[in-house]
């Protein structure tokens, strides 16, 4: 062999294959925890639970290097509903899962326009039933097994947070809400007409929208306990808190704050309209409630006060303290009327 010429070579190896795939397995479960800990520390700045879904939505995208994410509500004829969301409207991809059947386990899937798609439903079932959409730009990288993982992840913990969300509907409904008709209580009526009054008091005078409030009182309500037991008593208050929704506009506040006694804010009444309403109340009691509520007892009628804010600041509390006087003189009238409160001076 010349001088300085190539022997061969001589050396160890070893299969570093699985040390690598353990490093990259652990690489991405750093990449997945990173993640997680940095959704909890976001969820966990607010705190209401709406603004901890729209948190949680607005950090998915950029953990998984997805152009959006949305939460659909299932509806139950087979359609997605688009509710909270972050990034670019989803709406147009629905196309791509409106077909699907009832949605059981995760889907990925292509869009209309080449979007790469993952949607998981929500894991139990509620009503209504949710699931979470998160979506990558035409051109960019499919979902692999590492992002299906970490999807997962953030999918619980986005659930999660929706159910807090739902939860603290339904206490907020509970607490203004009163139980046998779902009106509003008499916290929250006399909470909704404390605003209405303050806005009515800022207005100027020549702009004043007005209003007025119905205090109204069952008459012969006890008999029909004493007579037909508390079940009918319970069906006489449903039916007139249906009577009363229907003689509503959306604008206006309906509640049951105590016993057989019920009040009306009429949203921008006059006087004349706040009499005419008045007296259409009392007509619908003798033509509208269930024959049966009256059967052995004595005729179930309504005896109403009413009463308009004066011109200065006025608390709830005093102005339905005076509907409530105009309301005894309409029961010592004779019951089946209703009777208006002086008018306050300026």
């Amino acid at each position: 062999m010349p001088p300085g010429g190539f022997a061969g070579l001589r050396g160890t190896a070893r299969d570093v294959t699985a040390e690598i795939a353990e490093s990259e397995a652990q690489a991405a479960a750093l990449r997945r925890a990173a993640a997680l800990e940095t959704m909890v520390r976001r969820v966990r700045q607010e705190v209401l639970a709406p603004r901890m879904l729209t948190a949680m939505l607005e950090a998915l995208p950029p953990a998984l290097g997805c152009a959006g994410a949305a939460m659909l509500e299932c509806q139950p004829a087979g359609g997605l509903l688009v509710g909270a969301r972050h990034g670019a409207d989803p709406t147009p991809l629905l196309t791509a899962l409106q077909f699907l059947p009832a949605i059981a386990a995760p889907r990925f899937l292509a869009g209309p326009g080449g979007e790469h798609l993952a949607l998981l439903p929500q894991p139990y079932r509620a009503t209504p039933r949710h699931a979470l959409l998160v979506w990558r730009a035409a051109g960019g990288r499919e979902f692999d097994a590492d992002d299906r993982h970490l999807l997962a992840s953030l999918a619980d913990l986005t659930f999660v947070t929706l159910s807090n969300q739902v939860l603290q509907r339904e206490l907020e409904l509970q607490a203004r809400t009163e139980g046998l008709t779902g009106l509003l209580n008499r916290r929250a009526f006399l909470e909704d007409l404390r605003r209405r009054l303050d806005r009515l008091a800022q207005a100027p005078e020549e702009h004043r929208p007005g209003g007025a409030l119905l205090f109204i009182d069952l008459d012969n309500f006890k008999p029909i306990n004493d007579l037909l037991g508390h079940e009918a008593g319970d069906a006489a208050l449903v039916a007139v808190a249906g009577l009363l929704r229907e003689m509503v506009r959306p604008t206006d506040l309906v509640a049951r704050i105590g016993g057989d006694e019920f009040a009306l804010w009429l949203q921008g009444a006059d006087a004349a309209a706040a009499a005419d309403r008045a007296a259409a109340i009392c007509a619908a009691a003798t033509t509208l409630l269930p024959p049966l509520l009256r059967s052995g007892a004595a005729a179930l009628t309504f005896s109403i006060g009413c009463a308009r804010p004066g011109h200065g600041v006025e608390t709830p509390e005093a102005l339905l303290a005076r509907a409530d006087a105009a309301m005894y003189v309409a029961k010592r009238a004779g019951r089946n009327a209703w009777s208006v409160a002086p008018e306050i001076p300026p």
